[in-house]
């Protein structure tokens, strides 16, 4: 049953935790829809800017822990680390599929203490630190918060307690992921709540997209880095 926690305790007081979902930078194992168009290097590359404007936007929520799952388990993201002004804690993502990582990295969470726990990828760049404030705020009223993705998928995954069967029975990689984890969550009887649907970037089609968005926006430093390496890989 949903109910209003805010009603029963000063929310702001919670222990909010922000895990970011990350493979290394190698060449030939990340963007690899990419690679046809980009080569394995500067898919790599791309993948890497990718992670640098993630933990910009992450760096940018108050009042949150910030936790690196890592993939492979044993890899080193020293040197992309050394230049962030809030270094994340590194986890590993362990073994199995990404359900199976998802709900062991972010019940850790909860066994660790957190309190309210939003997982995101690093496919989405334009996704802004207001969103995961947006999602720690609903998550006050809602059990789930989902960020869907343009694709069928999901760029943010909020929880306000565990929640192992939302990873459950689902086709990852595909388009019917949000809808089937929405499907889990009225199962399991949690509310649910939504963000503003973004893009995440696989395809070159996507990449087009990304390079005419950050043209239209411009003036984010943030994204400036990124901006940039996407005009030289296009011309």
């Amino acid at each position: 049953m949903l109910e209003n926690r805010s009603s029963k305790r000063d929310t702001s007081a919670l222990r909010r935790t922000i895990v970011v979902f990350a493979k290394h930078p190698t060449p030939g194992t990340v963007k690899t829809r990419l690679i046809p168009q980009l080569g394995a290097e500067q898919a790599a590359e791309l993948h890497r800017h990718f992670l640098e404007a993630t933990l910009g936007c992450v760096s940018g929520v108050s009042n949150a822990e910030i936790i690196l799952a890592v993939s492979p388990d044993d890899a080193s993201f020293a040197d992309l680390l050394a230049t962030q002004d809030r270094p994340p804690t590194i986890a590993a993502q362990g073994r199995g599929d990404l359900g199976q990582r998802l709900a062991r990295v972010l019940g850790r969470c909860f066994e660790g203490g957190s309190e309210r726990v939003v997982a995101v990828g690093c496919d989405c760049p334009m996704m802004e630190s207001a969103d995961i404030e947006t999602a720690f705020d609903l998550l006050d009223d809602h059990e789930v918060v989902i960020g869907p993705a343009v694709d069928g998928g999901y760029y943010l995954l909020g929880l306000g307690e565990p929640a192992p069967t939302l990873f459950e029975g689902i086709e990852w990689s595909s388009s019917a992921v949000a809808a089937q984890t929405r499907e889990r969550a009225r199962a399991a009887g949690l509310g649910t709540a939504e963000l503003v649907g973004r893009r995440d970037v696989d395809t070159h089609e996507d990449l087009v997209a990304l390079a005419d968005e950050l043209n239209e926006r411009g003036g984010d430093g943030r994204l400036e880095s990124l901006r940039r390496f996407i005009a030289r890989i296009r011309t």
